[in-house]
């Protein structure tokens, strides 16, 4: 493909890929006596519809960058952070005080108030745990943030927000149906994290000359922003009310949202064809990125 794009120059990517995960804890998963195989079994089927369509299935493989062939240098240049636990039990795209609290859709899902019914009672037990979590992740992004700003003398980090979407209306996007001709969503956000002007246009020309169909911010807007501030004991992601001595750091933030019928079958939850074409189109995009 002819370079005739306008990249932002960044130092290193940074692909986040925070709702592939499927693990949860493990006595919703592993049943260890009588009793619990037919509640746990319960809870699996109440929670499959959910799994089944929010999970960004594959993500983590699909965006992940391979150094070799032409993109030999893409590997110190490329971070990639994953979550392993599922957006159900702990969604890290949220904030702390989220307003999707109040659908129940925040940090921790609550299942009371997504279907009106008592399922929460375990639940719940565990949105201790799920907070720990959150915690840590942000932790870990801030820091591979900061490492990168500090480490690289030429350019901002790039933190490339990697998820799917599903064009069949669900608890997120009850008119996911309208969005069915989309098939790349990039998201940004109107602060000092959008990459410029010219760069976004040059993404969506890329995915374009690709065969896909491109919109900026629909249906999805925004992208992944980091909270932080230095507290006592390097505990900047544990709690962001109480912040000393906050301090700006500098990166881009974009978002990718990819229609899931670009690369799997959302009635098998198999990967098709279009898996592999996108793969490798996503790392000849990667190296015009980093070498613009």
């Amino acid at each position: 493909m002819q370079n005739n794009f306008s990249f932002d120059r960044h130092c290193q990517i940074i692909i986040h890929t925070p709702h592939a995960g499927t693990n949860l804890p493990i006595y919703f998963v592993v049943p260890r006596h009588g009793d619990a195989i037919k509640h746990n079994n319960f809870k699996r089927r109440f929670i499959r519809p959910f799994y089944e369509q929010l999970t960004d299935h594959y993500t983590d493989k699909l965006f992940s960058a391979i150094a070799e062939g032409p993109y030999t240098n893409l590997g110190e240049r490329i971070k990639h952070i994953s979550f392993s636990y599922s957006r159900l039990f702990c969604d890290v795209e949220r904030l702390l005080e989220d307003p999707l609290e109040e659908k129940g859709l925040g940090i921790h899902y609550d299942f009371e108030k997504i279907t009106g019914t008592n399922y929460n009672k375990e639940w719940s037990k565990d949105r201790n745990f799920a907070m720990d979590l959150y915690k840590e992740h942000q932790g870990k992004i801030f820091t591979a943030i900061n490492a990168a700003q500090s480490y690289w003398v030429s350019g901002l980090p790039l933190l490339l927000d990697c998820h799917s979407f599903s064009e069949r209306d669900n608890v997120l996007c009850p008119n996911a149906h309208e969005y069915k001709d989309i098939d790349i969503c990039i998201g940004f956000n109107a602060d000092e994290t959008k990459p410029s002007e010219e760069c976004i246009e040059s993404i969506k020309k890329f995915f374009t000359a690709c065969g896909y169909r491109v919109e900026c911010n629909v249906p999805f807007s925004n992208s992944k922003t980091i909270q932080y501030c230095r507290c006592k004991a390097f505990e900047f992601y544990y709690s962001f009310k109480e912040k000393v001595g906050c301090y700006p750091i500098k990166y881009h933030s974009l978002m990718l949202e990819v229609n899931k019928h670009c690369y799997m079958n959302e009635d098998t939850l198999e990967i098709t064809a279009g898996y592999y074409k996108l793969h490798s189109e996503l790392q000849q995009l990667y190296h015009l990125l980093l070498n613009s």
